[in-house]
């Protein structure tokens, strides 16, 4: 779902609810960890470049390679669209302990430390990622899928599981 739609001559901006999830989730972060002072303010942006980086490059690696991965074989010029993806959680995480791992040996830091305050945040953004999911009715349990509810044939009935999941 889309927050608004423009085009601008040759250009369509889209930005999506899911976009403005993690530009706010950078933005909170940079300023969490700017206060707390667990990197200098001059490696800071580096820090934060490469973080952002690192989960664009997870997320089209593990889309590319795990669920269309003929496609982008037979159409190479289409990898650099980045805004044709889906996300994952769990690749782009892998890719962010790579690079906090890269960095803190680069810079000489102590990646438990470091690791740690990226996770600070990380249940927060989560919790308003669910909602957005729920918002979006997405991860929804369907009544089709429960034998219980088959008898209700045109009743729609949603179990709000990602409000569920975002109040554990």
């Amino acid at each position: 779902m889309y927050i608004f739609e423009l085009n601008l001559f040759w250009f369509h901006i889209a930005p999506s609810y899911y976009w403005l999830m993690y530009v706010i989730w950078v933005i909170v972060w940079y300023f969490h960890i700017k206060r707390k002072k667990i990197v200098d303010k001059s490696l800071l942006d580096t820090l934060i470049f490469y973080w952002v980086l690192s989960i664009i490059i997870g997320w089209r690696l593990w889309y590319m390679l795990f669920y269309d991965l003929k496609y982008y074989i037979d159409n190479p010029i289409n990898i650099l669209k980045i805004w044709q993806w889906w996300m994952s959680f769990h690749w782009w995480l892998i890719w962010v302990i790579i690079w906090v791992i890269i960095f803190c040996k680069k810079y000489k830091y102590y990646f438990f430390k470091v690791i740690d305050e990226f996770a600070y945040i990380v249940p927060i953004w989560i919790l308003a990622w669910r909602i957005w999911n729920y918002i979006n009715k997405e991860l929804l349990w369907y009544p089709n899928y429960n034998w219980l509810f088959a008898i209700y044939k045109n009743w729609i009935w949603y179990f709000p599981s990602p409000l569920l999941e975002a109040l554990f």
